[in-house]
């Protein structure tokens, strides 16, 4: 009863301190891959297998796995391999002639133990993927099932399914046929061991070869023992190669080199005159290596300037932006600010001096105050408020019930598209930062709400910042000092919107239809 007593005590403290090492190495290796993936470019995750779904699943499960390899099976290692070296020791000590004999059959009982796991685990290797095909069909018709519906596509899709489990059928019976086998000779060598041991222990009795018929008992009931717990230590083989695949992508992802250096790198001048120049800049998409998107890229910016970029869709417009604030790098050429190149500055101190109001301003799910705020952590509360009146957002923030404190759920859904870009144009005015990027965010709204950011963003680019507007409305670009024609990749002309006009060039045909559309209006108003 006493020793019953201390095994309970000894196998509640282990599960109990190993479980705790298993829930701080979890904990520790999530922080360790989001910290990881937080200091990646951003070309890292314009990668199909670094999408935001697949990542918040490496974060959820593939962390798990490292607790399930390691903290669950080290424990059973540990208490196993002590008892098979107290098992055999002590069977050499009663009969030192059985208990090499029964060491002698321990390979055999390894192969019988791992084999028989294999079979008791499963066979779901390649299996699993053969069931990508399906698990994707059934995917895209539940997530589309009002097309499917419509267009009376059931059957289709359920032809189109049984025949992508025709591979995984296949593979399932075969590999079944082949694990029942192994099963059955894993069977035949655990219990064969037993019994030659026994055999032979019966030999040695017979020859009176043996000093007392008790210790030999004790020492094959003790082989016994044995037996059992290589069953369990070996056969968690297979599962743990099997975990090995599952959190390689951890350590892929930890391993990861950064491609533009650590926030402690880079010089941080304590002043920024905003002076920007491109030089014979080039540059692919690492996904799409083979589209040029920037050829021969130069343009110079004065500090204080506000400069406007103008093409067609696809001609690089918004790229120009995603490398001043360093998403990406420049396959060739140079980008200066105030003289120095962009890549000897400090990351963090580059974007830090950096306001950008994108096309379609992301929020995040909580309320009104933290999304303003993120544009500066310190700001105090009468600089929020004046940060939103600039961006006109003060007065439909002040109606809303909770006001500031309004949680807009996620990715601001329970606003407007306007009263979102308002929202990112305040925290843009709060970080008040010496350069401006905007990336024509009126373009998709209707008429009221893009007078009313308009007047906005004319606050915002008040001041002596320079500014780089992706522009595409005939009002921003009479407002702004230099407009940039860009062109397969370079600047086919620059200069003011009415000497551009005046040209007749690229430019004026682009904007011919704008002129078109406002004469019209001009005469039935």
């Amino acid at each position: 009863m006493g020793l019953a007593l201390a095994t309970i005590l000894a196998n509640f403290l282990q599960h109990f301190y190993f479980g705790i090492v298993g829930e701080k190495m979890t904990e520790r290796v999530r922080r360790l891959m989001f910290s990881a993936m937080l200091r990646n470019e951003v070309g890292w995750f314009d990668k199909e297998e670094n999408s935001p779904e697949v990542l918040s699943i490496r974060l959820g499960h593939d962390a798990a796995y490292v607790k399930a390899t390691f903290s669950n099976r080290l424990s059973v290692y540990i208490q196993d391999i002590a008892a098979v070296i107290v098992a055999l020791a002590l069977s050499l000590v009663l009969q030192w002639q059985f208990g090499l004999f029964a060491l002698a059959t321990i390979p055999l009982l390894v192969f019988a133990s791992t084999t028989q796991q294999m079979w008791i685990s499963g066979f779901s290797g390649d299996v699993r993927d053969a069931h990508k095909g399906a698990r994707q069909i059934l995917e895209e018709a539940v997530a589309n099932m009002h097309t499917v519906m419509s267009f009376s596509g059931g059957m289709k899709i359920l032809d189109l399914f049984h025949n992508e489990l025709q591979t995984p059928l296949q593979r399932s019976l075969a590999r079944g046929q082949s694990y029942g086998c192994l099963y059955g000779a894993a069977q035949f060598s655990l219990f064969g061991c037993n019994a030659l041991v026994l055999y032979y222990a019966s030999l040695l009795v017979k020859r009176q070869q043996v000093s007392s018929i008790p210790n030999l008992l004790k020492a094959f009931i003790i082989f016994t023992f044995t037996t059992f717990v290589l069953v369990e230590s070996f056969g968690l083989g297979p599962v743990i190669m099997r975990r090995r695949k599952s959190i390689a992508p951890v350590f892929s992802i930890l391993d990861r080199g950064l491609a533009m250096g650590t926030d402690e790198e880079g010089a941080k001048p304590p002043f920024v005159a905003g002076r920007i120049e491109f030089r014979h800049v080039r540059f692919r998409y690492p996904v799409r290596p083979e589209v040029p998107i920037l050829t021969h890229f130069n343009l110079k910016l004065e500090a204080g300037q506000t400069v406007a970029i103008v093409g067609t869709t696809g001609s690089g417009k918004s790229t120009v932006l995603a490398l001043l604030v360093r998403f990406y790098e420049p396959t060739g050429g140079r980008i200066l600010l105030d003289g120095i190149d962009l890549k000897s500055f400090n990351l963090r101190w580059l974007r830090s001096h950096i306001g950008m109001v994108p096309q379609e301003p992301v929020l995040f799910s909580t309320s009104i105050r933290n999304n303003i705020i993120y544009g500066r952590h310190n700001a105090t509360e009468v600089e929020i408020k004046e940060a939103s009146r600039i961006a006109n957002a003060h007065h439909f923030i002040s109606s809303l019930p909770h006001g500031y404190d309004t949680t807009i759920g996620d990715q601001g859904i329970q606003l407007t598209a306007g009263q979102r870009l308002r929202i990112a144009i305040a925290r843009t005015v709060l970080k008040n930062a010496p350069l401006l990027l905007i990336d024509e965010p009126t373009l998709l709204l209707e008429a009221e709400s893009c007078k009313v950011v308009n007047e906005a963003i004319d606050q915002l680019i008040v001041g002596n910042r320079t500014t780089v507007v992706v522009a595409h409305r005939l009002a921003m670009l009479r407002r702004v000092d230099v407009v940039a024609m860009l062109h397969d990749g370079e600047v086919d002309d620059h200069g003011s919107h009415d000497e551009l006009m005046n040209k007749c060039g690229l430019y004026a045909r682009l904007m011919q239809p704008q002129f078109s559309r406002t004469l019209w209006q001009h005469r039935h108003s």
